[in-house]
């Protein structure tokens, strides 16, 4: 098994939600509950009541929805890291060995994204559908209408690579999309329209502030 740890998670007290779990276990303690995520490669939170032996394992953060349902004595936990595979405050999504921290964006920052660099990560990569249905389901409720991810025409001239100049071979465009080939551009995912997600491509260098995911890959 993994170094794994757990922290508590305050601000999620006396909360809970049942819809879109990876698992509900009842007649089960604490430990066993904390075990039962550990086992599951799926589950990052989790959530216990001790009075009903009720323990309810979650596959995301819930940065931007809270918790659907109230009840006194819920408490919640999240999964951490402790092999030093991610720095502190990320999460570790085991099931794709993704090791992230959403950042909301609070300026125009579609060129800078210095906090991933200052905390020795990178802009998110997003190689695969199962990678693009993983970031749809931890921004739920996401409030931006763009979500900056990595990818760009620039680096290698006239060909959509990562930053590192990796070819991209994933790619989750919108039906009118891209739309400025001959200029430079950067990728981004609409979060606006009906939460799609779908891609779009954007002139680079322009003012846009984007809410965004640090990545730090193995």
């Amino acid at each position: 098994m993994e170094s794994l740890g757990a922290v508590k998670l305050d601000h999620l007290m006396n909360i809970f939600q049942t819809e879109g779990n990876v698992g509900l276990i009842q007649t089960i303690g604490l430990l066993q509950c904390f075990l039962s995520c550990l086992r599951n490669q799926m589950c990052l939170t989790l959530f216990f009541k001790n009075d009903i032996k009720l323990c309810i394992l979650h596959s995301k953060t819930f940065y931007y929805k809270q918790p659907t349902k109230s009840g006194v004595g819920w408490e919640a936990y999240q999964i951490k890291d402790l092999s030093g595979r991610c720095p502190e405050k990320f999460a570790y999504y085991r099931k794709l060995d993704l090791c992230y921290r959403i950042e909301h964006g609070t300026d125009d920052n579609l060129s800078n994204f210095g906090k991933c660099v200052a905390l020795q990560s990178e802009l998110i990569r997003i190689d695969s559908s199962n990678r693009q249905k993983y970031v749809e389901h931890i921004l739920d409720g996401v409030t931006r209408d763009w979500i900056c991810i990595q990818g760009n025409n620039f680096m290698v001239h006239n060909r959509m690579t990562f930053d590192d100049g990796t070819d991209m071979v994933y790619f989750n465009w919108d039906s009118s999309q891209p739309d400025d080939d001959n200029l430079p551009i950067m990728i981004v995912m609409a979060a606006a329209y009906n939460y799609t997600f779908y891609w779009h491509d954007m002139n680079f260098p322009k003012p846009l502030t984007c809410s965004y995911i640090c990545e730090k890959r193995a």
